[in-house]
């Protein structure tokens, strides 16, 4: 049996394989991260959008990583939703950070089917560890919406531990 667990201005977490023995699943539910189009003052021009957060060590993601193919269940992630509907065309995704000593990293899912369980995805792309690193995606293509995670891999030649905190800025924009 599988379970979700869903919560309005949350990021939803996944349990596979709950035995119905199973007394108590815990799980931690972070507030969501989401990033959607921003309609410009023309019928068709679209503009990006920006977040920025401070991602902690301790950031792990509740249940199991079924949106990056576990890359998230061994690493500190920030999960990105897109919202609203992207033009179709391709989107650049930007992650700037200023500490050279710190690694993060793009996780971009592919192929996430959340409507049947087991949950299960495909292997995600993963761009990594420049300061200001780039990757594109063409969200048309993705079947069942798209989702990212911002990963912190390593702090100062380590894995980052609950102290480690790297703050980071992501930005989304419409490729003309």
């Amino acid at each position: 049996m599988a379970l979700s667990f869903r919560k309005q201005g949350f990021t939803a977490a996944y349990k596979n394989d709950v035995s119905p023995s199973d007394q108590t699943v815990d799980m931690l539910l972070h507030q969501a991260v989401v990033v959607g189009p921003v309609k410009g003052h023309f019928a068709d021009e679209w503009m990006g959008d920006t977040v920025a957060r401070t991602i902690r060590g301790s950031d792990l993601i509740a249940g199991d990583d079924v949106l990056f193919g576990g890359l998230c269940s061994r690493t500190a992630c920030t999960v990105v939703e897109s919202g609203g509907t992207w033009p179709l065309t391709d989107i650049e995704l930007r992650l700037h950070w200023t500490d050279p000593t710190r690694h993060l990293a793009l996780y971009l899912s592919r192929d996430v089917n959340l409507e049947s369980s087991p949950y299960r995805s495909a292997a995600p792309d993963r761009y990594c560890c420049s300061a200001d690193l780039v990757a594109t995606v063409n969200p048309g293509r993705e079947s069942f919406g798209l989702y990212i995670a911002v990963a912190f891999e390593e702090a100062g030649g380590r894995p980052p531990g609950p102290a480690d905190a790297q703050s980071f800025e992501l930005t989304l924009r419409p490729i003309r």
